[in-house]
């Protein structure tokens, strides 16, 4: 009579030491491939993948232990520059009350440059696995504003014109960091495939039925552009928009690429 706490066949037992292995990142015992003569070569391949996958953490986690240390060097190298520009910056905007655009923009920008480069200094610092984000009211067309603004420049040095209709007061739940990086990475796309002298047009109004916020970008494609490299920020877009309840939707043509998407109306 077989016990019901072990396996009656082989293959089970293979299975079950396979199934609690997995819950220990696949670090098979040395005894596993001491099987029945039918099961040994597969025994043998299991062990073989266990070995790579080992092999594989190992490398990941040295990847990311010298990542760590040179993201705390850079942070460090990074952060006495960057305060001596806000320190200049500060003292301009006290000596000149009167307010310019200029000015404000690259204060502005500064500060978030700080902000992101203590944040990654701190998560460089801890072991941290995944991020959090903080989802609260977000005010659209001040976070497209001034992302428009902070790209103006990029714009302006390639000749190619940003034309920005947002709806005033247009608000949603989201996390607000996310957003500006979403609305930056569709605007640089747009930026890398217009030819120079072209427009884009960055639209965000308020659906019919005043459920949603209907976003749209929209550039012509320059002939030369290269292929492909729109891979990584549409991957980047999605994973936002996926975490927004949102998805991307594009169309093109020979000449005129356009990008749509849906935000919800807080």
């Amino acid at each position: 009579m077989v016990s019901e706490t072990q396996p009656a066949h082989p293959i089970e037992k293979v299975t079950m030491n396979l199934e609690q292995q997995a819950e220990q990142d696949f670090r098979l015992k040395p005894d596993f491939t001491k099987q029945v003569p039918e099961l040994v070569p597969i025994a043998h391949s299991y062990q073989k993948m266990a070995k790579q996958i080992q092999q594989q953490f190992l490398q990941l986690e040295y990847q990311a232990s010298s990542r760590r240390d040179t993201l705390v060097q850079l942070s460090h190298d990074l952060k006495t520059p960057l305060s001596s520009v806000l320190g200049y910056l500060e003292t301009w905007k006290l000596q000149h009350p009167g307010s310019d655009p200029l000015i404000e923009v690259a204060y502005r920008n500064c500060g978030k440059l700080s902000d992101q480069l203590y944040s990654l200094l701190e998560t460089a610092k801890a072991d941290s696995h995944l991020p959090s984000y903080e989802y609260q009211p977000v005010e659209l067309s001040s976070l497209v504003t001034e992302c428009a603004e902070t790209m103006l420049s990029q714009f302006q040095r390639r000749q190619i014109a940003l034309n920005v209709e947002v709806d005033k007061g247009i608000k949603t739940i989201g996390d607000k960091g996310l957003l500006e990086r979403l609305v930056l990475n569709l605007l640089e796309n747009a930026l890398r495939h217009s030819p120079s002298g072209a427009s884009v047009d960055c639209q965000a109004h308020t659906s019919p039925d005043g459920q949603s916020i209907q976003f749209v970008f929209i550039n012509k494609v320059e002939a030369s552009a290269p292929s492909g490299s729109l891979g990584i920020g549409t991957r980047i877009v999605q994973s936002i928009l996926m975490l927004h309840h949102s998805y991307l939707e594009t169309s093109a043509t020979d000449a005129l690429y356009q990008q749509r998407f849906a935000l919800r109306v807080m």
